[in-house]
């Protein structure tokens, strides 16, 4: 069978079209996955600059917490200082800002510590000096007994001096006053007052001594004595009130029961109508009037070498306390 030679020529000619037409597609394809390719490199380059952003700001945290808190570092330097060593420094670092605070605050608590006690044994040698110089006063007083009217009670420069007075003198008829909690030989009672008006001068208080209480704390009677008397003893200034905490003076029955000397509230509450003299006068034991009494000034107080021997512990209260701050400040440290 004879070929035509037209027609084998146009067989191929189509063969090479349909070639073509397909190296083309291919041709496509490959050019699409070489963007791709090419489009992924690129973004995941892109994606790398954060991430090695996030890097660095890693390394620098992890740095910050090894100088400031021991801590591990996140990253892995190559001549950086390593995880042990670095935790050692932070440690050593930790303990002495921890040294120093704790000194600081222990020596602040230790000055206010020995600046309390110093004060608490000086106010202790003020009140051992002025209770000696009462005494001092006092002992002068009886030794020489000489005699000044009753009217120097009402002497307001002398309200803390000491005078022995003598002088006629009527009591009031107002109510006893009875001074609570006063012992006498390790009983305990109440100190009897009365007021009195002098010849002359103001009206004054009289110590007329001590009287037991009974276990029940009823008051006992306390009678006022008829009629002038002349009468004798120490003007001396009242008893110290201490601690003034709540009313100084309340009615019971027929007496007002004291819990402190208050020349102004006895005024007001017996309805005197004179501010009463300074000082008190306290009754010669010799006279045949009153109760128990004695010319001790300090029977319900402290004396001077108490307040002297309290002054020596404060004192050494506040050298202890310094001691134990400079050796805890200057002891070596364990490692």
């Amino acid at each position: 069978m004879e070929l035509d030679p037209a027609h084998v020529v146009g067989e191929h000619d189509a063969e090479d079209q349909r070639h073509r037409q397909h190296d083309a597609a291919r041709e496509r394809v490959d050019r699409a996955l070489a963007f791709a390719a090419v489009g992924e490199h690129v973004v995941q380059a892109g994606a790398q600059v954060p991430e090695d952003q996030d890097q660095e700001r890693d390394d620098q945290q992890g740095l910050q917490r090894i100088v400031h808190g021991g801590l591990r570092p996140r990253g892995r330097g190559v001549h950086g200082p390593g995880p042990i060593r670095g935790t050692i420094i932070a440690a050593a670092g930790m303990r002495h800002v921890s040294r120093r605070r704790t000194l600081l605050v222990g020596w602040m608590l230790a000055i206010a510590a020995v600046v309390l006690f110093g004060n608490l044994g000086l106010w202790q040698l003020r009140r051992g000096v002025e209770k000696q110089a009462m005494l001092d006063a006092s002992a002068r007083v009886l030794r020489e007994r000489a005699p000044v009217p009753l009217s120097a009670a009402g002497d307001a420069a002398r309200a803390r001096g000491y005078d022995w007075a003598e002088g006629r003198a009527r009591f009031d008829a107002r109510e006893a006053l009875l001074l609570d909690n006063q012992q006498r030989d390790g009983r305990v009672g109440v100190r009897a007052y009365r007021i009195v008006v002098p010849e002359a001068g103001a009206p004054l208080l009289v110590d007329l001594g001590w009287r037991a209480l009974p276990a029940d704390r009823a008051l006992p009677a306390t009678e006022r004595p008829d009629g002038p008397y002349v009468l004798r003893g120490l003007l001396a200034p009242p008893p110290s009130a201490g601690l003034a905490l709540g009313a100084p003076m309340a009615k019971q029955g027929d007496a007002w029961l004291m819990t402190r000397v208050d020349l102004d509230a006895i005024a007001r509450a017996t309805g005197l109508s004179v501010p009463l003299a300074p000082r008190v006068l306290r009754l010669d034991p010799a006279l045949p009037l009153g109760y128990e009494r004695d010319l001790a000034l300090l029977a319900n107080t402290l004396p001077p070498d108490k307040h002297r021997g309290y002054a020596v512990q404060w004192f050494a209260l506040a050298a202890a306390v310094l001691a134990i701050a400079l050796l805890l400040t200057f002891r070596r440290p364990r490692r």
